[in-house]
């Protein structure tokens, strides 16, 4: 004879195999009853998890603020560099421009 527990397991692993479901998934709906120590496991991996996550999140956003302050830094350069060109008559194209109008 089985104790309701047991069963509960049984219908639990027959749901949980049927379904496509990742590991953090299972644990989201699994049906088997855990000890206090199997929750507090659970809970330090998914933290630990959760700040490895936040780290690799922060160094990308660094690494993209470091990216677009080089590319901000060239789009200056190019701008000035434009302006000489049209501010001065020291190019042949500058100079036949001046000389058309």
């Amino acid at each position: 004879m089985t104790t309701h527990g047991q069963l509960i397991r049984t219908i639990g692993a027959a749901i949980l195999a049927s379904t496509a479901l990742t590991s953090s998934g299972r644990e989201c709906l699994s049906l088997y009853l855990y000890s206090a120590a199997d929750c507090n496991a659970t809970c330090k991996r998914r933290r630990k998890s959760l700040r490895r996550y936040r780290l690799e999140r922060a160094s990308q956003e660094q690494s993209k603020e470091t990216h677009k302050t080089l590319h901000d830094c060239w789009g200056r350069k190019r701008m000035k560099m434009t302006q000489q060109i049209n501010d001065g008559a020291s190019t042949p194209v500058a100079g036949a421009t001046e000389a058309s109008e």
